[in-house]
């Protein structure tokens, strides 16, 4: 994702502002017709060019054969700031609805902070993931406080010494993002720093925690780094946030270069033996008032639908190995109102992109090999 992320998410009311509202009760989406016919002119432009996008691309790009994949789901709720933010009831509730498209694998990014003073309630939620039979990803996120880069890396390594030895996660996304983590922290540093901090700590948490696999993490403006780290024989697994269609499709040409340059990079790290990840995708990352304000319209409903399954499609042009969308709140409520939201949980509301994931998981486990 965007170095900018981190202030979007800031707080529950960005956060279910990015999720506009709908309320479908058990119906499948409807990826027919052209759903910017209904939207205001300043965003006509925009959806126009995006719906067209993702059409030519859900034939282009539809796979003759599916390959095997772990479909994962972001529990946005209960990760970073927002855990906070709600309550264990909400929790569990939450986890219900993200299940519902029976996904192998659930993501929590966990900030110190959090889990420590509310230790009881992250465990029961942990403990839930692991009886509903998934296994669980963690992300490692800290606290909004003073540091430099290498009290960054010293936070890590309590982090992994603490959290990561403690719960023996699956997965553990050591980096996230460097460039988000520079933004949010106010501090510079060189790749070679960063892929030399990732290598420390990975090989911390293999002594900690072996059978977690070790995750290094980055979006589009960071592919050097994430190409760098896919030499490090103390990582398993390289992770790719794909937000827009910029840098994903061989007619591109802008700012990240020419043609597929994030297929190339994913194609890199696959020729160094590591899985590939896209540890989160959407159609946009909410940057700004008006990806925010257009991610509220009625007309983004099937649009977020087809993305997730399309973005599916590129996973296997590139034999990533997994996928997690990341605004999961959307996949039960699109709105600005957290009783709403809590309404819509209690009344069992599943809109078009949570039918869109469940359904290609599906299509993806039947037709696999065939």
């Amino acid at each position: 994702m965007m170095t900018k992320k981190i202030l979007i998410i800031g707080t529950i009311f960005l956060i279910v502002l990015s999720f506009g509202f709908i309320n479908c009760n058990n119906i499948d989406v409807d990826e027919s017709g052209n759903p910017c016919d209904g939207a205001d002119s300043i965003y006509k432009a925009k959806c126009n060019e995006l719906n067209s996008w993702l059409d030519q691309r859900l034939v282009e790009w539809k796979p003759a054969e599916y390959k095997p994949m772990n479909f994962c789901v972001y529990h946005v709720y209960a990760s970073d700031n927002m855990f906070v933010k709600s309550n264990a009831d909400f929790d569990i509730k939450m986890l219900d609805a993200i299940e519902g498209v029976n996904p192998d694998t659930v993501v929590l990014y966990i900030r110190p902070g959090g889990y420590f003073s509310q230790k009881e309630r992250y465990d029961a939620l942990i403990n839930r993931i692991r009886d509903d039979g998934k296994k669980l990803f963690i992300g490692a996120r800290f606290d909004d406080v003073n540091m430099d880069f290498n009290g960054y890396g010293n936070a890590l390594e309590n982090y992994t010494k603490n959290i990561i030895a403690l719960i023996k996660p699956d997965y553990y996304g050591i980096v996230l993002e460097p460039m988000t983590m520079e933004q949010k922290y106010n501090f510079d540093a060189t790749d070679e720093q960063w892929v030399a901090l990732v290598d420390r700590i990975a090989k911390l948490s293999k002594q900690l925690s072996p059978a977690t696999k070790t995750v290094a993490d980055g979006h589009k403006e960071e592919l050097n780094f994430l190409q760098m780290a896919s030499a490090l024989a103390s990582v398993d697994i390289i992770a790719f946030n794909i937000y827009e269609t910029q840098g994903i499709y061989s007619e591109y040409s802008g700012y990240l270069g020419n043609g597929d340059v994030v297929g190339n990079s994913i194609d890199f790290a696959n020729s160094k033996g590591k899985e590939t990840w896209m540890l989160e995708t959407w159609t946009s990352a909410n940057i700004g008032a008006f990806q925010t304000s257009m991610s509220t319209k009625e007309f983004m409903k099937p649009i977020d639908a087809k993305w997730v399954r399309v973005l599916t499609y590129y996973a296997q042009r590139h034999n990533m190995n997994a996928i997690v969308p990341f605004y999961t709140g959307k996949f039960v409520y699109y709105g600005t109102d957290p009783n709403e939201l809590l309404s819509a949980i209690n009344a069992g509301s599943r809109t078009p992109v949570f039918y869109a994931y469940k359904s290609i998981i599906e299509e993806v486990r039947k037709n696999m090999g065939k």
